[in-house]
């Protein structure tokens, strides 16, 4: 790991764009879909969450993060870990589901699977507020693969431009929850308009909407 590499990357866009290919987790996915009853097989790739701390220290030796427990004590919130993290002075939370080997929600978790959610829900979160190995996630809120190890079928293909339109309705649409991640984004690009902003950073941003927003509703 080039330390001084890591320390050198300053913007959020330098840091989603390092390559942190040796750094990550692949994590196996089978079992038989409780919609079609066929067996499927597929592969989730994601930053290690000992890497993240890592990388974590080496930008920031302030960061921090804590899993938030709920009014009576409990970590476990209806399925969901909540974890709060704060890297370069931004403090965001973030629901994470406490899932079984594939992938599917655990009614009754034991000690192991809170901690694995957490430790996961961890490593998610860091990309999602660095920038570091959030590519992984990219697409994920528009995969479904829905417990078959396939996609489902595409809808009709938009253009660049009807894509780019959709997910600025979107974002538009989020704009007061959102505003402080939006803002970062505009500055990235120096821009005041998100007309300006690369249709795949668009994507990006409308797939960290729409995952904070799932797990929020989920707990």
């Amino acid at each position: 790991m080039n330390i001084e590499e890591i320390k050198n990357l300053k913007t959020f866009e330098e840091r989603y764009n390092y390559d942190v290919s040796k750094y990550i987790e692949i994590k196996k996915v089978e079992g038989v879909s409780k919609k079609t009853g066929r067996q499927f097989s597929y592969e989730l790739k994601y930053l290690s969450w000992a890497y993240a701390q890592k990388i974590a220290r080496i930008v920031d030796p302030k960061f921090k993060w804590i899993a938030v427990p709920d009014e009576n004590g409990n970590l476990n919130r209806n399925g969901f870990v909540l974890i709060e993290m704060t890297f370069l002075d931004e403090t965001q939370q973030h629901y994470f589901p406490i899932l079984d080997a594939s992938n599917n929600a655990i009614r009754t978790p034991n000690t192991f699977d809170i901690n694995t959610a957490q430790m996961r829900g961890m490593a998610k979160l860091f990309a999602m507020l660095s920038g570091f190995g959030l590519s992984l996630y990219t697409g994920e809120d528009i995969r479904d693969i829905d417990n078959t190890g396939t996609q489902a079928k595409p809808k009709k293909e938009l253009s660049e431009k009807e894509q780019k339109a959709q997910g600025i309705e979107y974002i538009n649409k989020n704009s007061k929850e959102f505003k402080k991640e939006i803002d970062k984004y505009l500055s990235d690009y120096s821009t005041n308009s998100l007309d300006n902003i690369p249709i795949e950073k668009l994507k990006e941003l409308c797939t960290f909407i729409r995952e904070t927003k799932k797990q929020k509703k989920g707990a």
